[in-house]
């Protein structure tokens, strides 16, 4: 029966006519990658210009393999989660199936997608196969990236089957995907080397030398079809129990003896529900942890982060571990001072902080009013007599508020460490911290405009990071002009003035602003600036227009009332005796 579950899955993928969009951006981002070396290479054999082909060949493989990785879950993430929004999968559960059947069934229509993507840098590798003299290489292409494939497609199944809804599987699995690549650079060395060369396709490709290439592809293949071999069992295994569970919705509490204490409602409730109920938190499993953890747990990570980086740039010879160890407080305190590159440090730390609160604060937003429908409790939502300005504006100022304790958590941590460092240190710590605030005003203001408007919370998730970072990148070009043009004018305007007098200090000031600070600061207070309140107001109509009719036509249910009322009234009136 897995035909027909594959029949089933190629039929709906065929009718939404969408898939083969995938193929045609990634033909065109080859075609514009390989015009240069097309246009401007006149002879190959010239060994300068093949030694440029050979660096676009390994170039052209590693976007292979990432835009695999990336687009997979994409497309493989929906396969089960949508029948769960539908309501369909219980048909699928007592239809004349085993699970497994479904699984596989819905894994390879999904493959089959992605085999036909894969083919679209084929004719690639085979020139460059062509110009290597290497026959084999097409083939062995192939089977890299089809069992990567299958490994990759089959673990973003079994996310799909323990989690809800799109949304959370996706950022389940790329959650974990950062996770693993993180561990796996930070305790490279520890690895084995057969573990880093069967997980890697170039290795595993051996380029250098074809002629031992198939051992460890071999190796390669073998351990991702092992993976989703292993993965597609478990799913099959889980996928009944975890829709059981999912339908009892029957939540398990972590941590109940560290507090879960909520403040007393007042006001809008709509702020209490998003900021004591909901949280910060973009996945479901995160919720059940209470907010004293989570603050903790910035405050350990903030901290933490800002000693690694500080200790790793000491001087050689230094050792603040063993200063520490001895109760040297100190001494311990001064050593990090002395860091040479602290200034460069607090500032990138800084802005990582803040590109992490923005994107969880989007995420979240994303989700909003799109997982409320998903969750079938939207409908009611707007039964209740609160306005609809109240309900997203509830929803924008209760999520601000809930990340504002993560925030205080980071600014505590980063305080002490940026004022021992210096007064420089200490001004990018606050000035980030500072510039946080109106940056989750306007994520959140992004969300919540994206999530009125999109029909499923995967989908305003990615409206959301497309809106956001295009929306910055948007301003911070012509700011990073303008603080250009006028640096070049107010150091021309020192020279002249130079003439008469010293002004080489000022000059000297003047050349060390960093532009691209300053541009990241002012195209980030822009787009809250122009568009946090226009798009709020945006999601406020979205929302009375598509969801509360009667706030905005109410001149047409008026009159049609009105006339109804009359068509009723004609039958009462006194009969006219001419």
């Amino acid at each position: 029966m897995i035909q027909a579950v594959f029949d089933k899955e190629m039929l709906q993928i065929g009718r939404r006519q969408n898939s083969h969009w995938w193929r045609w951006l990634y033909a065109a981002f080859l075609l514009v990658q390989i015009a240069p070396l097309l246009f401007f290479t006149s002879d190959l054999r010239d060994w300068s210009q093949r030694f440029a082909s050979v660096a676009f060949f390994e170039t052209f493989l590693r976007q292979n393999f990432v835009i695999l990785a990336l687009v997979t879950p994409a497309i493989v993430g929906s396969a089960i989660t949508e029948e769960k929004s539908r309501g369909t999968l219980i048909y699928l559960l007592t239809a004349n199936l085993w699970s497994w059947e479904i699984i596989f069934g819905k894994l390879f229509a999904r493959i089959a997608q992605l085999a036909l993507l894969t083919l679209v840098g084929l004719p690639l590798s085979c020139f460059f196969a062509g110009l290597a003299v290497d026959p084999t290489f097409p083939l062995a292409m192939l089977a890299a990236s089809w069992s990567m494939v299958f490994g990759i497609a089959a673990l973003v199944l079994l996310a799909s089957v323990w989690c809800k809804t799109t949304r959370d599987a996706m950022l389940t699995v790329y959650v974990l995907a950062f996770a693993s690549l993180l561990s796996l650079y930070l305790f490279n060395p520890a690895l084995p080397a057969w573990l880093d060369t069967a997980l890697s396709p170039l290795a595993a490709l051996t380029l250098d030398d074809p002629a031992a290439r198939w051992r460890p592809l071999g190796s390669f293949v073998g351990i991702w079809l092992g993976i989703g071999l292993g993965a597609g069992l478990l799913a099959s295994l889980r996928l009944r129990g975890a829709y059981c569970r999912q339908l009892n919705m029957n939540r398990r509490f972590l941590f109940r003896w560290f507090g879960r204490s909520r403040i007393k409602l007042r006001g809008n409730p709509i702020i209490w529900r998003e900021q004591q109920v909901e949280g910060l938190a973009p996945l479901p499993f995160f919720r059940q942890f209470p907010r004293r953890l989570g603050m903790l747990a910035v405050f350990a990570i903030s901290t933490g982060t800002l000693v690694f980086f500080l200790a790793y740039t000491l001087p050689p010879g230094t050792n603040p571990i063993a200063l520490l160890w001895e109760g040297d407080i100190a001494q311990f305190l001064v050593t990090f001072v002395a860091s040479p590159k602290a200034v460069d440090i607090f500032f990138w730390h800084g802005l990582a902080a803040l590109a992490l609160w923005t994107l969880l604060v989007a995420i979240r937003a994303s989700g909003a009013i799109a997982g409320e429908k998903e969750k079938d409790t939207w409908l009611g939502l707007m039964m209740t007599p609160l306005s609809t300005e109240k309900i997203v504006r509830g929803k924008h100022w209760g999520l601000f508020w809930a990340t504002t304790p993560y925030l205080i958590a980071h600014a505590v941590a980063t305080a002490p460490f940026a004022g021992l460092c210096g007064l420089q240190c200490l001004t990018w710590a606050c000035l980030w911290i500072l510039l946080s605030i109106p940056a989750i005003l306007f994520g959140s203001a992004v969300g919540l405009f994206c999530s009125a408007r999109a029909s499923n919370s995967w989908r305003s998730l990615l409206l959301t990071l497309t809106i956001f970072y295009f929306a910055w990148l948007l301003f911070l070009a012509p700011i990073s002009c303008i603080l250009i043009a006028l640096k070049g004018m107010t150091e021309l305007a020192l020279m002249i003035v130079g003439l008469f007098e010293d002004t080489s200090g000022l000059m000297t000031t003047v050349q060390g602003l960093d532009i691209w600070a300053g541009a990241i600061w002012l195209g980030i207070a822009a787009a809250f600036y122009v568009l946090t309140e226009r798009l709020l107001s945006a999601a406020v109509e979205r929302v009375g227009r598509s969801d509360r009719s009667m706030e905005y036509d109410f001149g047409y249910y008026f009159l049609l009332r009105d006339y109804q009322r009359r068509k009723l009234e004609e039958p009462l009136e006194a009969l006219k005796v001419d």
